[in-house]
């Protein structure tokens, strides 16, 4: 028994770490049953580029259209699942879980730092505590269970193994650290409050705790090789940034419009620091991938309690830089890593004040504070024992309502009607939630849903342009095929389509390209293939392919778009382009989902030839051959 006991002693962060583990496993497994979901499938389905041609042009270019997201290194993992495993939903999702695992131990392994440095401040169950509450927070559900959310998980593991690193103090360890913050940062922006963070936490494991001054004075003594090394590693980036990119930042320049003046900026800053810390202490009443925000219905009252907000968070820090201790300096961490995401300069979120996946990283920090402050509450003499045993209950209580919010919400990331049928319950009014769900209850067949979705925006008095679009497909399919053509010209009327300016300059489309900032064309696409599926189904054949040279002219290797293409090609008789145009299609699509575009290749061409008046169409004439 001696022996067992000094052997659970000898290994017991070991031990703890692995539980705390299978229990986050055992949570997040239904997540291998998921489907690509969201921005998921515009990366691993609709679009090619990480399935086919240069790997380097594909990982450096912009994250998604209209933005300088530059992310090569989380790119370049995409591009291997895509091209090594064929875009697996089954290996995509395990990577993200693996992640979150490795992110959980890295959280851990920094709690086991502090039990080190600073015994009397800690306990030997202080990592697993961590652990817990990191591991075990709703928040994360959205970054492990959605592939997309591996930006933030990457610059969160990089960041913490960083910091883990640090406190060596070695050459070896110090290059290595700087080579990780470079990984960090190509990896996801976020990774530019590394230097606050580090910081803050070799602060944090100073003992005694010094102050500010000598702190100061002593870390540029003893750690200035470190910091001289993450300068220049950071003006390396910076210049790798500038080479690829067209500008050094991305911000949503209608957001940024409708604030107008500082005070209203300043505001929406401050509700968006409260988003993330309500989101922090309480997630259980308003999980999902949407957080609409309106800033043109931004009010006085809104504007008075953002900056109240503000106020309080800078009080805090000045007060935890002045009353150091390890816990007030970690919350101090969490506040400083959140500063790429408090829209300073508003981000392009489609109307969202914030997402919980950019918690990854400071929720590491949150989680290490408040397990701290616990053990010191429990430590502490003077806290009476009903106070602490009450302490334990809520800590108690809030991890089991976290892991039955897991457990509840992993399985809503399933696929695209689920997940959307999930966002637009919880958000009915968004014009993104009502047009994404009417999009995925087309492709799904439950034509159903899309009547629900119609009716009540009917109801609301409130009809999005964009959304009559998934509706006039559902026209098509009932037969009203003019109607839901000129439902989706209606639509077009108000977006803002590059593609006429250059027209009426005598520019053909494909010779021109679009650029990649300042512009998302995501919808000019789905709205122009498919009112050329619809021109097909009349036989305007002509009509059709002018479409879908527009579409290619937004998305030049969009398998869908070409499949289509291929259709209207074959229609006109055009028997080798069609053909070319067709195995080009089929080379970008994912293997699994090539037998359904042979079906529907050899589907319109039994209907196309069915008629009598198509029989001399060349298209058909070569069918005959062939066969």
């Amino acid at each position: 028994m001696l022996s067992v006991a000094s052997s659970f002693k000898n290994h017991r962060f070991h031990i703890t770490a692995f539980m705390v583990l299978l229990i986050v496993v055992a949570l997040y497994f239904p997540v291998l049953q998921a489907d690509y979901v969201w921005d998921d499938t515009a990366f691993f389905t609709t679009a090619s580029d990480l399935r086919t041609g240069d790997i380097w042009q594909a990982a450096t270019a912009s994250v998604i259209a209209g933005t300088t997201y530059f992310r090569p290194l989380v790119m370049l993992s995409l591009i291997a699942e895509a091209r090594l495993l064929d875009a697996n939903p089954l290996y995509s999702h395990l990577t993200n879980l693996i992640l979150h695992l490795a992110n959980t131990l890295l959280v851990g392994l920094l709690a086991r730092q502090l039990t080190r440095t600073q015994p009397h401040e800690g306990s030997k169950l202080l990592p697993a505590m961590a652990m817990l509450l990191y591991g075990l927070h709703p928040a994360l559900v959205e970054p492990v269970a959605w592939v997309s959310g591996r930006f933030d998980l990457m610059v969160a593991l990089f960041c913490l193994s960083a910091l883990v690193l640090s406190a060596r103090g070695t050459w070896w360890s110090d290059g290595l650290c700087a080579l990780l913050f470079l990984a960090a940062a190509l990896s996801k922006e976020m990774a530019a409050t590394f230097g606050a963070l580090l910081f803050l936490w070799q602060w944090v494991l100073h003992a005694p705790m010094p102050s500010l001054a000598t702190y100061l004075r002593d870390t540029w003594r003893e750690r200035k090789r470190l910091y001289l090394l993450l300068l220049v590693t950071g003006l390396g980036y910076v210049a790798l940034r500038g080479h690829f990119m067209s500008q050094m930042v991305s911000y949503d320049p209608v957001i940024a419009e409708q604030l107008g003046s500082f005070a209203r900026r300043g505001a929406y800053v401050g509700l968006t620091l409260d988003f993330y810390v309500r989101t922090v202490a309480f997630p259980f009443l308003d999980m999902g991938p949407l957080h609409p925000f309106d800033p043109l219905a931004l009010d006085e009252l809104q504007a008075a309690w953002g900056w109240i907000v503000i106020a309080m968070c800078l009080a805090w820090v000045a007060f935890s830089a002045w009353h150091a201790t390890a816990p007030r300096l970690l919350l101090s961490a969490a506040f400083v890593s959140l500063l790429p995401v408090l829209n300073f300069v508003p981000l392009a979120m489609v109307g969202n004040i914030g997402h919980e996946r950019f918690l990854v990283l400071p929720l590491a920090f949150f989680a290490l504070s408040v397990a701290l402050w616990l053990r010191r509450a429990a430590l502490t003499i003077a806290v009476p024992r009903r106070w602490r045993a009450l302490t334990a209950g809520l800590i108690t209580l809030w991890l089991c309502a976290a892991a039955l919010n897991i457990h509840v919400t992993v399985p809503l990331w399933k696929n695209e009607l689920v997940f959307w049928h999930w966002a637009y319950r919880t958000h009915p009014t968004s014009p993104y939630a009502q047009f994404s769900l009417a999009a995925a209850s087309i492709n799904a067949g439950q034509f159903d849903i899309l009547e629900e979705v119609m009716t009540k925006a009917e109801k609301m008095g409130v009809m999005p342009l964009r959304l009559t679009v998934p509706y006039a497909s559902y026209l098509a399919r009932k037969g009203q095929i003019q109607e839901g053509i000129d439902k989706i010209r209606l639509a077009l009327k108000d977006e803002t389509q590059p593609h006429l300016h250059l027209l009426q300059q005598g520019i053909p489309l494909e010779d021109a390209q679009l650029g990649r900032g300042g512009f998302n064309p995501w919808f000019l696409v789905y709205a122009y293939d498919a009112m050329a599926q619809m021109q097909l189904s009349l036989r305007q054949f002509d009509a059709a392919l002018e479409s879908e040279e527009i579409a290619r002219f937004y998305d030049k290797n969009n398998p869908r778009v070409l499949l289509t293409k291929s259709f209207a090609l074959y229609g006109l008789g055009r028997f080798e382009d069609a053909e070319q145009t067709y195995h080009a299609a089929e080379s970008l699509y994912l293997p699994r989902i090539i037998p359904d575009a042979r079906r529907l290749r050899l589907s319109f061409l039994t209907q196309l030839c069915s008629d009598e008046s198509a029989r001399q169409n060349p298209s058909c004439a070569r069918m005959q051959m062939d066969r």
